[in-house]
């Protein structure tokens, strides 16, 4: 399955500027955490000092795809 994360609203110029997050492939297990919607995620943003705070708007599943399922996960600022 493949993971695709989305910055939409005010954190749509945040895309290329997040750092770790990128589309990649992953496993469902035991030891794979995902955010729901409303949970909120630290992450560092080059040209910042400091982190910000983003909120999970929602995830979606597209099983769709020619190649493999994709999760869809949207972030927005908090």
């Amino acid at each position: 399955m493949r993971l695709d994360w989305h910055f939409i609203g005010r954190a749509a110029p945040f895309t290329e500027r997040v750092q770790g997050l990128q589309a990649v492939d992953f496993q469902i297990g035991p030891d794979v955490v995902l955010p729901v919607k409303g949970d909120l995620l630290h992450l560092q943003v080059s040209g910042r000092g400091d982190a910000a705070w983003f909120k999970c708007a929602g995830r979606r599943f597209d099983f769709a795809s020619s190649d493999e399922p994709v999760m869809h996960i949207d972030l927005e600022l908090a």
